[in-house]
């Protein structure tokens, strides 16, 4: 299992859980159309070749999401919304702390909700 640095390592696994919580339960006010342009499964993100492409609906732009996306998007969640951050190191995080997450992922910022 691979771990991705902010100040600290965080494992792929507590990572790949956020993935999971904001795809499956959360995200899809924003974002309905995630496609798998990789071999595998879904969610393993320490394939080195995972990617998705990700539709945010309101503009109809696509993005595609990679293992260094995973990395920026977890250093701008730490930056932007730090109390989600804690709430996740601290492994008390819920579903608005996912979607933040995931927001940092695709868009580099927290822009919905």
């Amino acid at each position: 299992m691979s771990a991705f640095k902010t100040k600290n390592t965080h494992s792929s696994e507590r990572v790949q859980d956020l993935l999971i919580n904001a795809v499956e339960t959360v995200s899809d006010y924003w974002c309905s159309n995630i496609n798998q342009i990789h071999e595998g499964d879904i969610y393993d993100i320490d394939n080195p070749d995972w990617k998705w492409e990700v539709t945010e609906d309101e503009s109809g732009k696509v993005y595609t999401i990679t293992r260094d996306s995973l990395k920026s998007g977890l250093k701008a969640f730490k930056k932007i919304v730090p109390h989600h951050f804690r709430a996740w190191e601290a492994e008390d995080d819920d579903g608005e702390t996912a979607d933040c997450f995931f927001q940092c992922v695709v868009l580099g910022d927290v822009i919905y909700g």
